[in-house]
Parts: C-alpha cells; structure tokens; sequence
C-alpha cells in the first residue's frame, strides 16, 4: 500500500491573502472615492516643494508666522547633504545647508522641523537641533 502525499497548501494560502488584499484596497477606494474627488475639487495648489526632481524626499513642514515663510525638511536620497528649504508663497525657495555642531556637513534623517520665534527646531534620527 503506497502512502499519498499530502498537498501543499501554501500556494492556495498565499493566493487567496493577496486576492483578499486586493478585494479589501479596491473596497476602500471605491467607499474613500467619492469624498477625496470632493476634496481634491475644493481646493487648489499653493506652491511647489523644491528639490523633488534632485532627490530630495521631505520630512517636515513649518510656518513661521512672523516672517511668512514655511520651511520644508528632508533628506537626500543619495545621503548627499541634506537641505532645509525656506520659501515664501510660490518662490521655488532658498536652500540652507545643516550642519553639525561642529560645522561639518550633515548627511542624516533630517525629519520634522518647527519654527518658534527666533529659533529652528530640527528633529533628526538620532537627535533634534536646534538652530537660532
């Protein structure tokens, strides 16, 4: 008497999760569709973040109050320097290098940044800096 081998599931498994998946994401944009179109309709482009076509992929988005201005971090896909640009309405934005404390180029996470009264607050992946 010859022993049956039993099926491999696995593959049935692994397609019925994806079929699932994709089931669930096409039922959440057909329900979410509707109002993000209503959303999208209502408003309107305000300006453009600069340095996305250079690689650089934002973090954070600030507005100073007193001089008008947002400020947007990031870093460089390339781990080149990473920028912090600050902008006025539609100007495509002045490019300020960050540095270090001690004045060396920095190439890390630049992540959220926050703007009060006179000083930047940057947060990085291993700690905030604080710029005046």
């Amino acid at each position: 008497m010859k022993k049956q081998r039993k099926k491999n599931r696995i593959p049935e498994i692994l397609l019925a999760a994806v079929c699932l998946i994709c089931v669930s994401a096409l039922g959440l944009y057909m329900i979410y569709k509707d109002q993000l179109k209503g959303y999208f309709e209502a408003s309107e482009p305000s300006m453009t973040v600069p340095g996305l076509s250079g690689g650089f992929i934002p973090q954070g988005l600030a507005y100073d109050g007193q001089s008008g201005k947002f400020m947007v971090s990031g870093y460089m896909d390339s781990w080149k320097q990473s920028p912090l640009y600050v902008m006025e309405n539609e100007d495509l934005g002045k490019k300020v290098p960050i540095l270090t404390e001690d004045s060396s180029v920095f190439r890390g996470h630049a992540g959220g940044v926050s703007v009060y009264k006179d000083t930047v607050y940057l947060a990085g992946s291993t700690k905030m800096c604080v710029y005046t």
